[in-house]
């Protein structure tokens, strides 16, 4: 019944404690999913374990239904995790709950260390020790002795927490809960801690890189639901600045929306975004911040961790570039170079690959009139041909949306580079309509004859996957790479082998692609 860690259920085999839920909303659990909940039953004596499951396409759902007292909620049609945990601690039936990540296991007496704490805080943490993919174990300290919150496994007393959760509608709070939680629960007269006497283990698999979409979240999820402060004002001005940056919403906008949805928050809303500091004077700013705050021990931990990942990045790129650069793979039947460069990192991730076979096609097609849909070759080569991306700003590129980008001449050759599973996900409103609606207007650009090529990489927009998985995206032809190292080795492969592939895991970045020709006839 149980999975390979250690078969135990402490509700049946210590049937004197008292019993209390456990609520874990998931999608697509990571590969140590038996293990963490193995560690679940062994360490709580589980009432019920309750799932909010947020749409997984992999055998997450399967795996934990075998476990007993497992309840199953279909949430996949929420769009924001804030209110999958409400649904699920409204169904929370005991005095006490116990809220955990999919991706944390539980050492031996962690349960009982943290009961000890009730008495004196409503809703608690405990320390975190990382557990990277190579095996190294880290205990995170700057995550514990942070004056927020972070979820992974939490205790809390139910009847406070169905009332710190019940604000929260289905819009804007997805990667903020534990923020919002907390200052919620200290709202109401209580106190957050954090248990200095146990941790938790959290499976890290590689860094998570925010996107669009999680900057504009985190901001409206921080001014509709908490009150400016320090540090949350810090967090919603550099969440602005960053969309504004590339073009997403204005000033105006921010000013309207604020004053509709939390009005304190105007005066806090940045009036310009021109002239800002240059990446070194911010950082330098936010480091006499942290001085200020928690002293200089934290700063030079800090700096000397900051200075090892460039190193090691700029020495990982030396070494592709030095040693590997013969490395070959194989692309429908022909050997191509894998592409290394520097800018974005190519070496770690599908630009290897994708750079490689779609700059040979275009290469055949000089002199013709070809469109790029996001700016991703002229990084890498001397390009002349037209480019149109919605968030670039520079005169070279054609600041337009492709769905309804309709110019007066026709393309011989189309092509882009991982930039279609962004449209209509990272966006202010999400539609999974969008994309074959631009599939379909980009084959309509098509001179006859003309070609079109793209690169999708899986796992990371899920409404994508959906779509191909169902074939209501055609293309003429559709070929499938896989990862298969974690030093970026690619091979063909067909769909079955990539259709569950995950993004960032088991190795960063994307694990499977998709290249999709459409070619339109004379």
């Amino acid at each position: 019944m149980f999975g390979s860690h250690i078969n135990r259920d402490r509700a049946l085999a210590e049937p004197s404690l008292e019993k209390v839920d456990v609520i874990i909303p998931v999608k697509n659990a990571k590969g140590n999913w038996k293990k963490c909940l193995d560690s679940f039953y062994r360490e709580i004596p589980i009432n019920q374990l309750l799932i909010g499951d947020g749409g997984c396409t992999d055998n997450t759902i399967e795996i934990v239904r075998k476990y007993p007292r497992a309840k199953v909620f279909d949430h996949s049609k929420f769009k924001t995790l804030g209110f999958s945990i409400r649904r699920l601690i409204e169904k929370v039936g005991t005095e006490w709950f116990v809220y955990l990540h999919s991706d944390v296991s539980l050492p031996h007496g962690w349960y009982d260390e943290m009961c000890k704490y009730r008495t004196k805080w409503m809703w608690f943490e405990c320390k975190r020790i990382g557990v990277y993919p190579d095996g190294t174990k880290r205990e995170l300290v700057e995550q514990y002795e942070a004056q927020r919150a972070y979820s992974g496994s939490q205790m809390g007393k139910s009847t406070i927490l169905k009332e710190a959760v019940k604000p929260f509608d289905d819009d804007y709070i997805q990667r903020t809960e534990d923020i919002i939680i907390m200052q919620n629960v200290e709202k109401l007269g209580y106190e957050y801690g954090k248990v200095p006497t146990t941790f938790h283990y959290h499976y890290i698999t590689y860094p998570y890189a925010p996107t669009l979409s999680d900057a504009l979240q985190t901001a409206q999820a921080i001014i509709k639901y908490l009150s400016p402060s320090k540090e949350n004002t810090a967090t919603v001005r550099t969440n602005i600045v960053k969309l504004a940056q590339v073009g997403v919403l204005t000033n105006e906008y921010w000013k309207e929306w604020t004053q509709k949805t939390n009005p304190v928050w105007l005066v806090w809303i940045p009036v310009s975004y021109k002239g800002e500091e240059t990446w070194a004077v911010r950082l330098l700013s936010r480091a006499k911040e942290i001085y200020k705050e928690r002293g200089i021990r934290y700063v030079t931990r800090a700096g000397v961790k900051r200075i090892h990942f460039r190193l090691t990045l700029f020495l990982g790129y030396y070494y592709y570039k030095t040693f590997e650069s013969r490395r070959t793979f194989i692309f429908q039947g022909k050997t191509y170079r894998y592409f290394y460069h520097n800018y974005n990192r190519t070496w770690r991730n599908e630009r290897a690959v994708e750079v490689p076979i779609v700059w040979q096609i275009l290469k055949k097609y000089e002199g013709k009139n070809i469109l790029e849909v996001g700016n991703v070759l002229s990084h890498y080569f001397s390009v002349s041909h037209d480019i149109i991306d919605k968030y670039e700003k520079i005169d070279s590129v054609i600041s337009h949306d492709a769905v309804d980008f309709n110019p007066p001449k026709r393309y011989d050759l189309i092509v882009s580079i991982s930039t279609l599973e962004h449209i209509g996900w990272d966006e202010i409103l999400r539609d999974s309509t969008k994309i074959p609606h631009t599939i379909e207007n980009l084959e309509r650009l098509l001179a006859p004859k003309g070609k079109m090529i793209v690169t999708l990489p899986l796992g990371y927009n899920p409404e994508l996957d959906k779509l191909l998985g169902d074939g209501k995206i055609q293309f003429t032809r559709r070929f499938c790479l896989k990862r298969v190292s974690k030093d970026n080795k690619w091979m063909e492969a067909d769909w079955k082998e990539v259709k569950n592939a995950r993004y960032d895991g088991p190795f960063p970045y994307a694990n499977g692609l998709v290249i999709g020709i459409i070619e339109k006839s004379p």
